[in-house]
């Protein structure tokens, strides 16, 4: 497919001379682009020569918002998971005595499976 021609643009020295940008405004609170709207796929974003900076400064203020979303707001995820109940634990460990395996063995083997310290294990074992 052939090109089509474009028509040259007269650029004047004044033109040459005078700042796109304001050199002091980038990073101001006046800026309306720096690190308030990055965004890698953006065709403004990818041409910047400040994207990187603009990129650290955009994850920044990301951070405070989450740490106050994380703050205010309860996670399942990040919190241990009491899916196992106690019962299960004893009856191990009793079947575990059942068998003559000693202690250090089964606080061992219930701390893996039950994804529990040694010391909570220890706590269980000494109230059966």
């Amino acid at each position: 497919m052939k090109r089509s021609r474009r028509n040259k643009i007269q650029v004047s020295e004044s033109q040459m001379l005078k700042p796109i940008i304001d050199v002091l405004k980038l990073g101001s609170d006046d800026d309306p682009c720096f690190g308030k709207l990055w965004d890698p796929k953006e065709k403004e974003c990818r041409n910047c020569g400040e994207s990187e900076i603009c990129a650290i400064v955009k994850s920044q203020g990301l951070k405070i918002i989450r740490e106050e979303i994380e703050r205010d707001t309860r996670f399942l995820d990040l919190e241990e998971a009491e899916i196992i109940d106690l019962p299960d634990i004893r009856e191990f460990i009793r079947s575990k005595r059942n068998k003559k395996i000693d202690d250090d063995v089964i606080i061992r083997r219930a701390s893996r499976r039950f994804n529990k310290t040694p010391e909570e294990i220890e706590e269980i074992i000494k109230t059966i």
